[in-house]
This record gives C-alpha cells, sequence and structure tokens, in this order.
C-alpha cells in the first residue's frame, strides 16, 4: 500500500500541510532549524517509500511532467540518433520531466482522425515528433493545429521544428578539404528509393558547391543520383561499382564529400580497389552523429551533426510555449554545426578553426 502524506505526518510530529509544502518544494527553509527539519523530513519519506502521486499534482498544476518522443519503427521510418536522444534527455533531466517513447504505425501518420486522437490520450506536455521526411507532408497540418506545444525534429520546416543547418555543415566540410590542399574536389551520394528526400540531401549539395563557387573552383565533380537514374538503380550490389565509375570519371580527384558513413564506406571500397591511400592521394570527410573511425575503423574525417543540440533546444522549445503560451513554438530553429573530427591527429576541434 502506498504510503500517504498523512502517515509521514504522524511518524514526523508535524502537520500533514507541513510535509506537503516541504515535499513539493514550498517550504520556506529561510533558518537553520526550518531546513534542518525539512531535511530530516525529506529522509523520513525517503526511508517509508513514498512517491509522490502525479495524477493529484498534475490535475494541481495543469502539467505531467512528461514529454512524448513520437517516432515510427516501421524499416525506412525508423531513422534516429542516438546523440539527439542523449540531448533530449538532457534538456529533460534539468527540469525534473521524464520522456516516453511512442512508436507507431507509419500508415497511421496520413489518417485525419489519429493524430487529433493521439493528442488527446496522451497525458504529456509536449511532443517531439521525429519522423523526418517520411511524415507525410499532409500530416503536418494536424500536428500544427493541436493546442499541445509540439516540435518537429530534424525537418525544415517553416514552423515548430528545429534542424541542424546542413548548407553550412557541407560548406564548412569543403573548406575543410581546400585548406588541407584538396583542390579537386567531389560530393558523392549513393542512389535513393525514398520518395520525398530529406532536406539535408539538397542542402548539403548546395553547400559543397557554395563553397566551391567562393573558392573560385568548379563544383562538376557530382553524382548525386536517385532512383529515377536508369544509369545507377539502387540494387543491392551496385554501390561499389557505382563508387568505381565515379572514381574513373574523374580521374584527378584528390578529395571527396560524402553524404553519409555509408556513402564514405564505400567510396573507400572503391578507392582501395583503384589503389588510392586515403590521407594521402584521397581525402574524405563525412556526416555523422559521431566520429567515423569509431564506427567503421577508417579514418575520415566527419563533421559531426549537431543531433544533440537539436534535441536540448527541442526540449527549451516546448519548456518555453507551456510557460509563454504555444507561440513560442509555430517558429523555425536552426542549429549550427559546431565540432569536426579530424582523422589525422585523432580529435575533435571546433569548426572555427576551419576557416
Amino acid at each position: 500500500m502506498a504510503v500517504t502524506i498523512e502517515e509521514i505526518a504522524r511518524r514526523a510530529g508535524v502537520s500533514a500541510g507541513t510535509v506537503s509544502r516541504i515535499l513539493n518544494g514550498k517550504n520556506k527553509e529561510n533558518r537553520p532549524t526550518i531546513a534542518k527539519r525539512a531535511d530530516r523530513i525529506r529522509r523520513l519519506a525517503a526511508e517509508m517509500g513514498y512517491r509522490p502521486n502525479a495524477a493529484a499534482r498534475s490535475m494541481i498544476t495543469g502539467r505531467f511532467g512528461m514529454v512524448a518522443l513520437l517516432t515510427c519503427g516501421d524499416l525506412g521510418f525508423d531513422f534516429f540518433a542516438a546523440s539527439l536522444m542523449h540531448g533530449i534527455h538532457h534538456g529533460l533531466e534539468v527540469r525534473d520531466t521524464r520522456l516516453i517513447l511512442n512508436e507507431i504505425n507509419g500508415n497511421l501518420l496520413a489518417n485525419p482522425d489519429f493524430v487529433p486522437r493521439l493528442f488527446q490520450e496522451s497525458a504529456v506536455d509536449g511532443v517531439l515528433v521525429n519522423i523526418d521526411s517520411k511524415l507525410p507532408t499532409t500530416a503536418i497540418p494536424y500536428f500544427e493545429s493541436q493546442p499541445m506545444p509540439t516540435v518537429l525534429l530534424n525537418r525544415k520546416h517553416a514552423k515548430r521544428s528545429v534542424y541542424p543547418d546542413e548548407i553550412m555543415g557541407a560548406r564548412l566540410a569543403t573548406e575543410y578539404l581546400l585548406k588541407n590542399g584538396r583542390s579537386e574536389l567531389g560530393y558523392f551520394k549513393l542512389s535513393t528509393s525514398i520518395p520525398e528526400l530529406h532536406y539535408s540531401v539538397q542542402d548539403r549539395y548546395i553547400g559543397f558547391c557554395q563553397a566551391m563557387d567562393s573558392a573560385g573552383l568548379s563544383a562538376h565533380r557530382v553524382i548525386q543520383g536517385h532512383s529515377e537514374d536508369p544509369g545507377y538503380p539502387h540494387k543491392m550490389g551496385n554501390s561499389v561499382p557505382k563508387a568505381l565509375s565515379f572514381l574513373d570519371q574523374f580521374p584527378d580527384i584528390n578529395g571527396i564529400v560524402c553524404y553519409s558513413l555509408i556513402d564514405a564506406v564505400v567510396m573507400h571500397t572503391a578507392a582501395t580497389q583503384r589503389g588510392m591511400r586515403l590521407g594521402e592521394d584521397l581525402d574524405m570527410i563525412v556526416f555523422h552523429e559521431r566520429e567515423a573511425h569509431s564506427n567503421i575503423g577508417i579514418p575520415i574525417h566527419t563533421m559531426l551533426v549537431p543531433f544533440g543540440q537539436v534535441g536540448i533546444e527541442a526540449v527549451n522549445l516546448i519548456m518555453a510555449s507551456q510557460k509563454n503560451g504555444q507561440e513560442e513554438a509555430r517558429g523555425a530553429l536552426v542549429v549550427p554545426y559546431t565540432d569536426m573530427f579530424n582523422a589525422t591527429d585523432q580529435t575533435v576541434q571546433p569548426v572555427a578553426a576551419i576557416s
């Protein structure tokens, strides 16, 4: 049976109101004797196994002390970075708020009745939506129309969204290779079968082109195929031949900006087959949440995608909305890149050192 405030009060020899104020952090402990009594009562409550009544507290405060992360476990919908989760937890922990994970069927996202019902039935103070490009555009208005604070994660959207600045990240990645004397640069991304490409696909390519243009160099060494591309249909086993074709098409290349970790692995395999030595004949840089070396054992430079900060800022936006009203969550927040992993000296360095 749950321990009550009244039982703690009897054991402590004080009123139930005093115990309630102390356990709810509302007691004025401005004198040593009062502070000492409060500490004794808190220790006694812990020894007796007291747990606060969350339902009763939510009725009084109008808040549940919980935020939901909405994601999808369906194949092709299920990506989210561990560092994003760490950032969300860090942002919530300092506010004594907990996280609930809601994994839903992707087919329900386009159901006009499902999303409103999800909000009505969830006992949380806000929802973080992490379904990136696979979230149908038609479903976004359902989230935007809800009174509960909602934030889209890693989705480039004008309202209620927090996402990394991928154009800036790609510019910095390209500038780093240029600074290291690699002027014959290319951009490589394997083709994809995703119907609606994630915004980072286009933005990273734009950032690469901008950096090359600023340096007065051509950005023509590019293969960024799609599923419709007859030359490079995305089928199992054709990835390395595509990378080999890329190297054959641009034999003078000495640096490559790779869209993702799989692109870097494939390109490294192809370069090895062509007898190219990483760090000597060729330098590569890739985008990932952790340094590529720790994932694949290959010394590839890594632009560290700031997913952790995305999680923290998303929580900040949710909490600001609770305090100041839903308008606080209506804008978009773009998170800058701050760090990269230098595979040459095996250290993480601030991106400010690149330029």
